[in-house]
Parts: structure tokens; sequence; C-alpha cells
């Protein structure tokens, strides 16, 4: 397996987004925001998403493609507390969360298909067909072999 950008832009961007990710985690605590973890990989036809949002209702998830950029969105709601209640760990983020993905122009925004199973979101978002790899014939003395 290796682990690669989309586009050569994508690199930064994605390396920004986890140092983000990683200075909200450390500033924002249980403030109401959560930022789940996310793979994105590049196969021959299609790129696929995944996300692990245990804990999340498949309602509570809303996906929007505007642009070339993948808006994941949704929330996680935990348990009512009252005053008697004595928290000793309560470690869980909960709350809102939002990730986006920048892709390639040449996906096919139309076709975008998303699942969820055991807490985890997939999403692929196939190529345009214009963008898959394929094999090229080669001419010899203007002759196909």
């Amino acid at each position: 397996m290796t682990v690669r950008t989309l586009v050569p832009t994508l690199d930064r961007v994605l390396s920004f987004n986890r140092e983000l990710d990683r200075v909200l985690a450390r500033n924002v605590g249980n403030s109401g925001m959560w930022l789940p973890i996310m793979d994105v990989v590049e196969r021959a036809d299609a790129f696929v998403v995944t996300l692990d949002v245990p804990g999340v209702a498949h309602d509570a998830i809303d996906l929007t493609f505007d642009r070339g950029a993948l808006t994941i969105r949704g929330s996680r709601r935990g348990p009512e507390y009252n005053e008697q209640d004595k928290i000793y760990v309560a470690e869980r983020p909960l709350g809102e969360f939002e990730r986006v993905v920048r892709l390639p122009e040449t996906v096919d925004g139309d076709r975008i298909q998303a699942s969820v199973e055991a807490g985890v979101v997939t999403i692929t978002i196939p190529k345009a067909p214009a963008a898959r790899a394929r094999k090229i014939a080669i001419l010899a003395n203007g002759h196909q072999n």
C-alpha cells in the first residue's frame, strides 16, 4: 500500500488539515466540535473516502459535493447528565463535525454513492470515463496489431 496524494496541492491541504485538527483537538477539547478520522484512497476508477463516525445516526450525516469539494457534516449526541451525576471520565467527542475533501476536476459528481456500516461512512466518487487509465494501441506502419 502506498500513501500518496490525489494532486500535488492536495498534499499541502491535507497536511494543513491534519495540523489544524491537532490544534483544534488540543485547544477546543470537548466544546461541541470534533473531527472524525478519515482516509482518502485513489483507485483506478474512483476515489474512496472512509470516515469513522461511531455513534452517529445515518440521518445525522449530511454530504454535499460542490465545485470539486466533498463536504461531510454531522453531529453526535451524547447522554444527558444531571446535577447529581459525578462524571469521572468524559473523553468521547460530541457535537458537530465537518470534513472537506477537495477532489480533482476529473471526478463524476453525479454518480457519488455513500453508505454507512458499523460506524464507518464509505463514499465512492467515480472518476469520469475520460479520466480513467486505458490502454492505447500502437500502430506499426499505419496498421494496428
